[in-house]
This record gives structure tokens, sequence and C-alpha cells, in this order.
């Protein structure tokens, strides 16, 4: 905005607590809060997921935000649509609690006691303890400098 400072006015009935806040390639702000996900856009701030809890976000190469919800599945925004992936499209549950876009593209997603699940760009694909993993709770993600997975 020019270099201004602009304060945007409470949504809801309570001041949202900011937990992060990502910027897009567009210039859109993302905010995560206590209740929910909005967007920022010029001035306008536009409620996108109110009253969604929030488990995990993470933006990958493309610009997509990847948002893991206590219950209401994966949700993908991009500048628009926005789109929620579920049990249906291949998550062991609704609950993932970290999302992971690693720097090869791929998408990967621990998810509460459901295992370790990576996109295809259509589907999920889930491996837990009968495919090798130790424990099926993964609740953190990371890369290594190597690429390996953490």
């Amino acid at each position: 905005m020019n270099g201004s400072i602009e304060r945007f006015q409470p949504y809801g009935s309570k001041a949202p607590g900011v937990h992060r806040i990502y910027e897009d390639p567009q210039g859109n702000l993302w905010v995560q809060s206590v209740t929910g996900m909005f967007r920022v856009a010029g001035a306008k701030l536009e409620p996108l997921a109110p009253n969604i809890q929030i488990r995990a976000v993470s933006a990958d190469g493309e610009g997509n935000l990847w948002i893991g919800t206590n219950g209401d599945g994966l949700m993908r925004f991009k500048n628009r649509p926005i789109r929620v992936f579920t049990k249906a499209d291949g998550l062991p549950n609704n609950v993932p609690m970290t999302v992971l876009s690693r720097r090869d593209g791929s998408l990967w997603v621990g998810n509460n006691c459901g295992g370790l699940s990576v996109f295809n760009g259509q589907r999920f694909k889930t491996y837990d303890q009968k495919d090798g993993l130790s424990n099926s709770c993964v609740w953190v993600l990371a890369e290594g400098k190597s690429g390996e997975l953490w």
C-alpha cells in the first residue's frame, strides 16, 4: 500500500489474534487467526474460512496455501478458487496436523494418527506402520539440507 500502514477493523465479535500471515505472489495477505482464515486484498478483509480451527499452514512453489484443519480436512487456497481435500481424496482422516511443501514440489501431510500422505496432484497416497513408519501419528514434518524428509 505504497509504504503506508493501515489498521483493519476486527472481524466478528472478538478481535482475532493473528497467528500467521503469508503473502502470495499476487500480493494478497492470508491471515491465520484464532477465529479462522482471512484474506486481505487491497483494503478489504475477507473471511474465507471463519470459525475453522487451523492446525497447519504451508505455502508451495505454485503460490497455493495449504491449511490443515481440526476435522474439516485439508484446504487449498489460491487467489481463486478454494478447494477442500478430505478422506474422499485419499487422506486417512480429516485432521491434518502438519503440511510440508518440499523443494522438489511435492506436498506431504502428517495426519493425526493416520500416517503420512503425499499428494500426486489429484489424490493423496498414505503410508502408515504397515509401510514401515514406526508410528502413524505424524505431527511435524521438515525437509533436511539434502532433501530428506524428517
